[in-house]
């Protein structure tokens, strides 16, 4: 699409009666559109090899989660930026504010075939509950649009939140789906996916509803300690295999984006290199492991305001290819010691289960998280000195990992 000197706004002129239309959708159904309006949008993406970054702060990681569910997403899905400390409260003036900071850390990193930057930012929780705004696009167009999502089949305020997060995440689909020109072909297709999503059964299996649900309790038990021991600070994540799975279950409570600093997906290894991974730790056969996590999440300081205090990073390989192979992943979270030096704890973990299931949506889905499970064990463990509570939790989250996979392997890297 040709740019232009200044951005003209286009709008999908069938996108507010498919936000009326969610309103009545339950949770489990919007998240089987969500992941269903991945995979329409997934080939478009995929043919036309175009690089894309998602920049979504109510929903972070949502659409990229929905989109690399999809073979071959690592073919057009490079990352996504959020920086929290800085976003302003008019929705409207955010859509340029993203294009414009995505495109700038795609041209420092060398994502040279970027081309789009679509995200939503809004509010889950509050008296502005269910304002919307998503958008996606380039230097010189993009589409836009603000919207009022008020859930009617929803009664808890949790409940209300995720919804109102899968819905900032479907609509971010839907304008790229609008800024490729393509949403008048895809219409009667969405629309049988609306129909589809009420009646087909909730996509995760039981293993991946369990370990969510585990993620989600122990991420409300430990919030409030976590923020005591911040003191002030704040944590930056970056992201590769779970796919912004960690950042969207830490945006799940009400407040928590107040100590968020930075969110960076770095599915593209580049992103890496971008906090300062050197490149013989990017290679397949070295990108998940510890020494790489650890240069990686310790780099991220680097790449977030001086308030950031921890660190959390993912990487790994989720529906590895090798035939009877495990999935394996490694995480890092670092802190910063009182006389200013970085120390970061990582686990590199091997996904027992997973060498007997065959690759596919569902093992992606576990992998994923179990990454985000292992993550909330190092940041207890790491945060756990002096805190009973803690140590227990920690101990709990260890037991349940070791249910799916084989003995986790900690370091300590300063």
């Amino acid at each position: 699409m040709e740019q232009n000197s200044d951005p003209e706004i286009l709008g999908g002129k069938d996108i507010h009666s498919l936000v009326k239309q969610l309103e009545n959708f339950d949770l489990s159904q919007l998240r089987n559109l969500r992941y269903r309006l991945g995979g329409l949008l997934h080939p478009m993406l995929l043919q036309q090899q175009i690089g894309l970054l998602c920049n979504s702060g109510i929903a972070p990681g949502m659409e990229a989660d929905a989109l690399a569910s999809n073979d071959k997403s690592s073919q057009y899905l490079q990352g996504g930026l959020v920086r929290y400390s800085s976003l302003p409260g008019d929705l409207r003036s955010l859509a340029s504010l993203c294009i414009t900071e995505g495109f700038s850390l795609a041209k420092e990193a060398g994502l040279n075939n970027c081309q789009i930057i679509a995200g939503a930012h809004g509010f889950a929780s509050g008296e502005r509950a269910g304002e919307i705004m998503s958008f996606a696009g380039n230097h010189g167009t993009f589409v836009s649009e603000c919207f009022d999502f008020s859930p009617k089949t929803i009664q808890s305020p949790e409940d209300k939140r995720t919804a109102i997060q899968e819905v900032a995440a479907i609509l971010t689909m839907y304008q790229i789906m609008a800024f490729l020109d393509v949403i008048q072909d895809a219409n009667s297709r969405i629309n049988a996916l609306l129909y589809d999503s009420q009646t087909v059964e909730d996509p995760l299996t039981p293993d991946v509803q369990d370990t969510k649900k585990l993620n989600r309790h122990v991420w409300q038990e430990i919030f409030l300690l976590i923020k005591k021991k911040l003191n002030g600070g704040k944590i930056s994540i970056g992201e590769s295999f779970t796919c912004g799975l960690l950042a969207n279950l830490m945006t799940s409570i009400e407040g928590a984006t107040n100590i968020l600093d930075t969110y960076l997906n770095w599915y593209d290894p580049l992103l890496k290199a971008y906090v300062g991974v050197p490149n013989e730790n990017l290679k397949w056969d070295r990108i998940a492991e510890p020494d790489t996590i650890a240069l990686a999440s310790s780099g991220l300081f680097n790449r977030s305001n001086t308030q950031t205090s921890i660190t959390i990073g993912t990487t790994g390989y989720a529906n590895y290819w090798e035939k009877g192979k495990a999935d394996y992943f490694s995480i890092g979270v670092s802190t910063k010691e009182s006389d200013g030096l970085i120390s970061t704890i990582t686990a590199r973990v091997e996904v027992d289960r997973s060498k007997n299931i065959t690759p596919s949506w569902g093992r992606r889905q576990l992998t994923r998280n179990l990454g985000v499970t292992v993550a909330l064990y190092l940041l207890c463990k790491k945060l756990s000195q002096e805190n009973p509570q803690l140590v227990e939790i920690s101990i709990r989250l260890e037991q349940y990992i070791k249910g799916y996979c084989g003995e986790m392997k900690i370091a300590e890297f300063k």
